[in-house]
């Protein structure tokens, strides 16, 4: 067996062998379990992000989408689908070519 040392909150320690002890195993059972876990699948067995981050242009267009919503500002309306798929290509003739 090795050894491994974590440095925790003491409270999420608490609270955390509180848990386990509820399911009838200590901490290290289930630091143990974890572990398994990891080696058998190679991956972490839940989902770890960081929160989305949104750049300016996106948050004006979701400030603009709300405004029209409330009705602040109006929206643009079309009479027909060949209107708005021409004013679509209007402006797509002016922005730069998109590279992901």
């Amino acid at each position: 067996m090795a050894a491994i040392t974590v440095n925790v909150e003491q409270s999420d320690k608490d609270t955390f062998n509180s848990i386990c002890a509820k399911m009838g195993m200590n901490i290290s059972t289930a630091i143990n379990i974890f572990i398994k876990a990891v080696n058998r699948t190679r991956t972490i067995p839940f989902k770890i992000r960081a929160e989305e981050e949104y750049n300016d242009e996106t948050l004006a267009a979701c400030k603009e989408a709300l405004d029209i919503s409330k009705g602040k500002i109006k929206a643009k309306r079309y009479d027909s689908v060949k209107e708005m798929m021409n004013d679509m290509l209007a402006v797509a003739e002016n922005e730069p070519e998109y590279k992901p």
